[in-house]
């Protein structure tokens, strides 16, 4: 450890998270970055330095250049850690950021171990008074239940798990805006998904002054996402187009995550087969299952709207295989929808399945835990 130390340390980490505010600036603020980094493994006998370190570089900076999935660890690895030296907002932060990576990747919502972990999540902030992160995690709950096992209702978050009205009677000033702003992106991924058109406009409308990044990426990404998908959808230009800038720049500093958002966004707004198809091939690329399935389900759509034969057959070899998108991600209830919508496609489905996908090394990267189980006591 000679000719280092933890303030040196903590002087590169605070300066690449400064830099890192501004996008012409990524490329420096990483060097930093990775010289925090490094350091950090020096001083990894003190748990909580290195926890925190990790945390911070990860959700930062690391997360706008590595895949969602390289960065899930940090995430995970920390959230113990932190809460047990005591540092509350970065021990919860981290399982928040971690939640939120976990949906952007795309992985598995029927692993085992997701919703346990969720719950461990929100139990923790009991003891702790963090009622606030205590909802989050709830209306989280929800969210998974609304794509996996919900009948009807896919777009409201009200069930055995979370009622957002209640919810939002329990949190007033801040914490009340911080919630609205998370459930109502929540609803809105939800709403895109079911293509519920009047639950689109309603969040948009509640989103709308959330459209600047905040410190958390992986919450920002879900969010700037959907916003810019449903404005498109519903002639909100202005607000779509703020949205398609943002992952535009982040797309040409090479980032992963944001590159197959890029093009999803930019054939949604001028939608064609050329441009869903490219679409396609960059989120199967990233290994985004569920944008992969609902860039197939768009393009089916917009060739269903085309009309004449050529046009349906060919919609409905994209949605045969938004189906099975959908089916690898586990989102049960919207493969059933998609059963009742759609009568060919029960027929379709039978003795067909496309190739493989990489679903089971996402279901072992899912199945991680990295924590315990039971909180305790």
């Amino acid at each position: 450890q000679k000719g280092l130390s933890r303030e040196l340390m903590s002087i590169l980490s605070e300066r690449a998270g400064s830099l890192s505010k501004d996008l012409s600036k990524l490329k420096t603020a990483n060097k930093f970055a990775m010289a925090a980094e490094d350091m950090a493994r020096v001083f990894r006998a003190d748990k909580a330095l290195y926890a925190e370190t990790r945390f911070r570089l990860m959700a930062t900076i690391f997360v706008l250049l590595r895949p969602f999935r390289d960065c899930l660890d940090a995430a995970l690895d920390s959230y113990r850690p932190l809460l047990n030296a005591g540092r509350t907002n970065f021990g919860l932060g981290a399982a928040l950021s971690y939640s939120y990576m976990y949906l952007d990747a795309g992985l598995p919502l029927n692993s085992p171990l997701i919703e346990p972990k969720i719950i461990l999540f929100g139990e923790s902030c009991r003891p702790l008074q963090m009622h606030s992160f205590e909802v989050f995690f709830a209306s989280y709950r929800q969210m998974l239940h609304n794509l996996r096992k919900q009948k009807k209702g896919w777009t409201t978050l009200k069930g055995d798990a979370f009622d957002e009205d209640a919810a939002l009677r329990s949190v007033e000033g801040t914490a009340r805006a911080t919630t609205l702003r998370d459930t109502s992106t929540f609803r809105l991924f939800l709403a895109f998904i079911f293509w519920d058109e009047e639950c689109m406009a309603s969040m948009l409308d509640n989103l709308a002054e959330f459209t600047d990044p905040d410190i958390m990426w992986g919450r920002t990404c879900l969010r700037l996402c959907f916003i810019g998908l449903a404005a498109f959808t519903m002639g909100r230009n202005k607000l779509a187009n703020k949205c398609l800038g943002y992952f535009k720049s982040l797309s040409k500093l090479g980032s992963p995550n944001a590159t197959p958002i890029y093009h999803f966004m930019k054939a949604t707004a001028s939608p064609s087969r050329v441009k869903y198809d490219e679409a396609i091939s960059h989120c199967e690329e990233a290994r985004m299952v569920h944008l992969t399935a609902m860039a197939n389900e768009r393009c089916g759509a917009f060739l269903s709207d085309l009309g004449n034969d050529d046009n349906d057959d060919a919609s409905k070899e994209y949605i045969v295989a938004a189906y099975w998108m959908y089916h690898d991600w586990g989102a049960s209830s919207k493969t059933n929808n998609m059963l009742e919508r759609h009568s060919f496609l029960k027929e379709a489905i039978k003795g067909y399945r496309k190739a493989p996908s990489e679903i089971s090394a996402d279901m072992r990267l899912a199945n991680r835990t990295g924590v315990e189980l039971k909180p305790k006591g």
